[in-house]
């Protein structure tokens, strides 16, 4: 994986493989104590996440409380940090000060393997882009964190085969990424953030390439993540189309 260097987000990390596994923290942003918390302190199905925290180089001081069952918009001006904000909450950057709690749990300084397997098990990632692997089928993109999280293929493939089916993506399983529209990929990054059924949902401009259509199914998937599911939806976006489906916004 890259250096990450400073808290720009274009700087921050991109692809999906890395966002499961280990990351590093920005340059300007330093690592917290280690705490002694560890994934079964915060191994609820739900997760309401409470950040008080300030970035160097991006937000000064952001203190949201997002709660679980709620969708979220991160907003701001481009620049503001709502990228940078979401990597926080995903716990790949750690801030220059303040903590990020999970359940009650302060783990944003937590080591870097405890992190990873509270990305891997309990937080969910939608990019911009979809961030497939081009040399794999879809079907093992879509599988592929859940089975990073320690599940077993065959429990898995039922439910892989059921989001595909529900967003219309069933007979593209066995196709590579460049056989897929751009509406597609979007729809299969989702499945594949959906698969393990996180507890914490995170997006970055999830309908920035998609058409109306599509970004109807996307957001209507957070909606029942979020209200169905009881899941903690936060997406950061420019598009005034994801404010009229969201529950509160988070301004920057």
């Amino acid at each position: 994986m890259p250096p990450l260097s400073g808290a720009s987000p274009s700087s921050a990390p991109r692809t999906a493989s890395q966002s499961w596994k280990g990351s590093r923290s920005a340059n300007a942003c330093r690592s917290l104590p280690r705490l002694r918390a560890d994934e079964r302190a915060v191994g609820r199905p739900r997760a309401a996440v409470c950040v008080r925290a300030r970035c160097a180089g991006t937000f000064r001081r952001v203190h949201p409380r997002l709660r679980a069952g709620r969708g979220h918009r991160a907003h701001g001006a481009i620049g503001s940090g709502k990228s940078t904000l979401l990597y926080v909450l995903g716990l790949l950057l750690t801030p220059t000060s303040g903590t990020v709690t999970l359940d009650g749990v302060a783990v944003s300084g937590a080591s870097d393997a405890v992190r990873a397997g509270l990305r891997a098990k309990r937080v969910g990632f939608v990019f911009q882009d979809a961030e497939l692997d081009p040399t794999r089928r879809v079907l093992d993109s879509v599988l592929e964190p859940a089975l990073y999280a320690g599940h077993r293929r065959a429990d898995l493939l039922p439910r892989a085969t059921a989001l595909l089916e529900r967003f219309g993506l069933a007979e593209r399983a066995e196709h590579k990424p460049g056989q897929v529209s751009g509406g597609q990929a979007q729809r299969l990054a989702l499945c594949r953030a959906l698969l393990n059924e996180p507890a914490v949902i995170l997006a970055d401009e999830p309908t920035g390439n998609v058409d109306r259509a599509n970004a109807a199914l996307v957001l209507e998937a957070f909606t029942d993540a979020a209200h169905e599911a009881g899941r903690t939806v936060v997406v950061a976006t420019h598009d005034p189309f994801v404010l009229e489906r969201v529950d509160a916004v988070v301004t920057l």
